[in-house]
Order: C-alpha cells, then sequence, then structure tokens
C-alpha cells in the first residue's frame, strides 16, 4: 500500500473550526503538528500538544503552541479550555494510555467537534512485516462504537495506513440523531 498522508485531517480541520467553538489538543507531534499549528492560527485558538521529545515540543512552542513535555496522562489537567473543538490522539499505542486520555478529553468535546484517534485499525501482516505497529489502540475504537451517544468512523486507509478513527458526540437536540 502506498504511504498516506494526513489528507482527512488537513480537509476536515478547516470545516470543523468553521462551525465548532473550542480549542486543540494534539497527544503525539509528527507531520499532523503542522496542520494543527496552521489551523490554530487560521482559526485564532489555543493548541495544546503533548509529546516526550523535547525537540516536537519546542518546535510546537515556536510556533504559538501550548506544548507540554511528558506523558499526557500526566499533563491533561492542565488544559485550561472548557471546549475542545478538535482533538487527535496519536501519542501512546497502548490500550489503557488512549483509554485515559479519551475518557478525560471526550467530555470536553464541543458538540459537532471531532476526536481523530490514529492506529485503530488491527496490524496486519502486510503492517507487521514493514515494522509498522499499530498497537491495540483498536480495542479503544470498539468500545466507542458501542456507545450510543457517540458517531464513529474509520477510514482504516489513511493517516500512515494505520487507520484513523473520527468520534463525535451526538447532538440530543437533533431529532435525526434520536432513536
Amino acid at each position: 500500500m502506498a504511504k498516506q498522508d494526513w489528507t482527512i485531517l488537513n480537509q476536515l480541520g478547516d470545516v470543523i473550526l468553521q462551525n465548532v467553538a473550542g480549542d486543540l489538543v494534539e497527544i503525539g507531534l509528527g507531520r499532523s503538528t503542522q496542520i494543527f499549528v496552521k489551523l490554530a492560527s487560521n482559526f485564532c485558538r489555543r493548541l495544546y500538544c503533548f509529546d516526550i521529545s523535547e525537540r516536537k515540543c519546542k518546535w510546537a512552542e515556536e510556533h504559538g503552541a501550548t506544548a507540554f513535555l511528558g506523558p499526557s496522562v500526566h499533563m491533561l489537567r492542565f488544559i485550561s479550555s472548557k471546549q475542545l473543538a478538535l482533538i487527535l490522539i496519536d501519542g501512546d499505542h497502548r490500550y489503557e494510555t488512549v483509554k485515559q486520555e479519551v475518557d478525560f478529553l471526550l467530555p470536553k468535546l464541543s458538540l459537532g467537534g471531532i476526536m481523530f484517534l490514529h492506529d485503530t485499525a488491527p496490524p496486519l501482516r502486510w503492517a507487521r512485516e514493514n515494522g509498522r505497529n499499530c498497537g491495540d489502540v483498536y480495542k479503544n475504537r470498539l468500545e466507542l462504537e458501542t456507545k450510543t451517544d457517540l458517531q464513529v468512523f474509520t477510514w482504516p486507509y489513511t493517516a500512515a495506513d494505520c487507520g484513523l478513527t473520527m468520534v463525535m458526540r451526538k447532538d440530543p437536540n437533533r431529532p435525526y440523531w434520536k432513536e
């Protein structure tokens, strides 16, 4: 498979932020950070970044982000925003860590806002052979898919071919979301 980029995040970011109030959070900095920095700047939003790389955190801070060096689960409490419009979780690839991140961030997600989870497609044979490991983050996706107050959709073929899941809270005031 061809190496994929962050096209979906790049394309949807503008649409989301044109329609939803709140700040941005990125856990695990990388190529996607350039997109988040641009979006935060274009829409005058605060960007909170979390990573274990001092170099990546420094770069994010130089570009206007509030960066936290260290494991996200120890730093999330420092997010001062009560509303988040756009979240990307792509740091630790272990179920327990991602569950803690999701459990903390999901209640702060604005209606209409999107939480993206990377590495949500189970590791495939081609991925293992090429040194790619998505960990067990897909278990978080499976749990989120069972919740009736969320919409969950996964693109298995994007964001470095490890899967990108979109999570949105359902608006209880919209009749077409009622069962």
